[in-house]
């Protein structure tokens, strides 16, 4: 291998290290530290080829790069175990519209600080009564930071409505279902990690809301967007990837006619089950239904056209 060839060799290498710098520090280092123990094994090798004689020097420059190989398998799954889960950032939801025409865009409220303000700013103004706890709220995010939709108001950057929903254990998800357990009751130990929403069976939304003063829009217009960003985020989100024919439960529990109508809308229907929330005297309606992710999907373009 002559020099234009190393040359060029490296100049690829430093390409690839000064575009992987922009994502992540530590893909930064595994990058860099493979160049460096490639370009040296490659250079083992093209000695070997060059001086006639030596073939022992491929050899050894085989075994380097095999080496380096197996150090970079484990590095990454060194990497996947230790970096916390849900810490890289996540953007729009894509609605399957042009969002910048749209005055209103949703997308998954993914740090702590977020779910803080969505419960002072919105949460506490919809539902003044509920006086949710802020450390409930911090420890529910730390464990599971995909959980919270918020509908934004594009022209002053003002959250307007949310969405909540949370991916539970079998047991937690058959207690729902059943009637047994409503939602206002499940715990944290009853949450799925941010690392299993892709093994989740069960779905709970336990919110979707707006302000006051958006509530009555003109053809319930926010509702629809806030319930479109709700499936496509699940779809995205808790399935295996596209192929998946796993059928994820989803559940609610019909709080008032709105909500019902909310339900049904997102594709669910009354199961028979009647749940009873803490200090309500009347039993809600239990709604579910079970998709794969291609039956999500044309749910999606069915009721949110």
């Amino acid at each position: 291998m002559g020099g234009s060839t190393f040359k060029l060799a490296f100049d690829r290498l430093r390409a690839v290290i000064g575009a992987t710098a922009k994502r992540t520090p530590g893909r930064t280092l595994a990058v860099a530290v493979s160049a460096l123990g490639i370009a040296t094994a490659l250079k083992e090798m093209g000695d070997g080829v060059s001086i006639a004689g030596q073939p022992a020097r491929i050899v050894v420059g085989t075994a380097i790069v095999a080496v380096i190989l197996a150090a970079l398998w484990f590095a990454a799954a060194a990497i996947r175990a230790f970096v916390r889960p849900g810490a890289d950032p996540v953007g729009l939801i894509d609605l399957g519209n042009d969002q910048e025409l749209d005055p209103y865009y949703c997308h998954v409220i993914d740090t702590v600080e977020g779910a803080r303000r969505l419960t002072l700013d919105v949460t506490s103004a919809v539902f003044p009564h509920s006086n949710i706890p802020l450390d409930v709220v911090e420890a529910a995010q730390q464990h599971n930071n995909r959980r919270l939709i918020a509908l934004v108001e594009r022209a002053n950057g003002r959250t307007v409505g949310w969405a909540t929903v949370w991916p539970v254990t079998p047991e937690a998800g058959q207690a729902v279902e059943s009637g047994k357990k409503p939602d206002d009751e499940l715990v944290l130990a009853d949450l799925l990690p941010r690392a299993m929403n892709k093994r989740a069976e069960y779905i709970v939304i336990l919110a979707v809301g707006l302000l006051p003063s958006h509530r009555n829009l003109p053809g319930g217009t926010l509702l629809r967007t806030l319930g479109r960003a709700l499936l496509w985020h699940i779809h995205d989100e808790f399935y295996e990837d596209k192929a998946s024919r796993k059928a994820l439960r989803i559940l609610a529990i019909g709080d008032s006619p709105a909500g019902r109508r909310m339900c049904e809308r997102l594709g669910l229907t009354a199961n028979g089950a009647n749940a009873r929330f803490a200090k309500v005297a009347e039993l809600k309606p239990v709604y579910s239904a079970a998709f794969t992710r291609r039956e999500l999907l044309a749910k999606i373009s069915e009721n949110f056209r």
